[in-house]
């Protein structure tokens, strides 16, 4: 019975050592199988919260200039490997003009937490104009794996993907530091985890803080380090605004729904974001003309032309519940094996 018991306790031993260590996630030896209803666009994770009508603006000082950003949640969603995402807008701008333009597809994990990155349409520019989509990827779209941007439950040590296109997109972050407290325009935070994110594609790295202070709950400062792992030189991205009501009303552009983005019921399409379609509407035109060049057309096709292999996902959908069964099976058999054994334990104390 005692070899039993130590068999069984070893048992449950090693299945919490393996949910634990799903927090290091590497799809390059272990790729996710993908459930789509296993994610939300309702992205609550206290760390990186996204309420529909949710805008953020950051600054940075840079060599060439005044960079800004300002990120949007109007609501729009998008379909990517089965998974409906939430279209997180990130714009920036170089002294006022626009140099990228990014649809960031995410989705919140329901059991962990977890917010996991299906891809992004990239449009940058140049001068005013467009100079293509370099940057973009699409989870299931030769061979690229959705990762996770922030996870549910960081740990210090933790390491995981944000995203992995093999010599493309293959950004990676670990957490370095937690309740690190930081100062930015918009505030001084407490609650923040800090990564150190990078890519082996780039000597380049960063600081990233994440807090969930309430008044933000999202990412509040970053430190680019370029010449890593020298930290001389540092660049800082700065909190400056967050509005929660700043991108309700916002219309989707016809150009994003050609691209497969739908607006959420709760956003108002009539009311057009007149500022951003005047001042772009050249820039859209241009990119209109290159887009028949080879490696846009590639993109586009292979994007579009995403097919689901339904018979597989449903397959490992049942293999996931009937491991889950067993797991469950087990732990109720060793409960049941450690309360037996407490109780012979003091009837032979009595017997005595």
């Amino acid at each position: 019975m005692k070899k039993f018991l130590t068999f069984c306790a070893l048992f449950a031993f090693m299945a919490v050592g393996q949910t634990l260590a799903a927090e290091n996630y590497n799809p390059r030896t272990n790729p996710p199988n993908i459930n789509p209803s296993d994610f939300t666009t309702e992205i609550d994770n206290p760390y990186f919260s996204l309420p529909i009508g949710k805008k953020l603006v950051y600054e940075s000082e840079t060599e060439d200039g005044l960079e800004k950003i300002v990120i949007m949640v109007p609501g729009w969603t998008k379909t990517v490997q089965g998974v409906e995402t939430l279209v997180f807008w990130d714009r920036v701008y170089l002294d006022g003009e626009l140099i990228e333009d990014t649809r960031d597809y995410l989705a919140q994990h329901k059991k962990t937490g977890d917010v996991w990155y299906f891809g992004e349409h990239v449009d940058n520019y140049e001068d005013g104009k467009f100079v293509d989509h370099h940057g973009a990827w699409w989870a299931g779209v030769d061979g690229a794996i959705a990762g996770k941007w922030v996870t549910g439950n960081p740990q210090v040590g933790d390491y995981f993907m944000n995203e992995l296109l093999v010599g493309e997109a293959e950004d990676e972050s670990k957490i370095v530091g937690i309740n690190e407290t930081v100062k930015t325009p918009f505030g001084t935070f407490t609650q923040c985890i800090k990564s150190l994110d990078g890519s082996p594609l780039f000597s380049e790295k960063a600081w990233t803080y994440h807090c969930k202070d309430s008044k933000v709950q999202g990412t509040a400062f970053e430190v680019d380090l370029p010449n890593y792992p020298d930290t001389d030189e540092q660049v800082f991205v700065k909190l400056v605004d967050v509005d929660l009501d700043g991108a309700f009303g916002v219309a989707l552009p016809s150009k994003y729904a050609k691209e497969g983005v739908k607006i959420d019921g709760q956003i108002s399409q009539e009311n057009e974001d007149e500022d951003f379609e005047s001042e772009n509407e050249e820039e859209f035109e241009d990119e209109d003309k290159s887009e028949d060049d080879e490696n846009g057309v590639k993109l586009i096709q292979n994007f579009y032309g995403e097919k689901e292999d339904s018979d597989k996902d449903s397959e490992d959908e049942e293999d996931e519940e009937e491991f889950e069964e067993i797991l469950e099976i087990g732990g109720a058999v060793l409960v049941g094996l450690l309360i037996g054994g407490l109780g012979v334990f003091f009837w032979r104390r009595k017997q005595k």
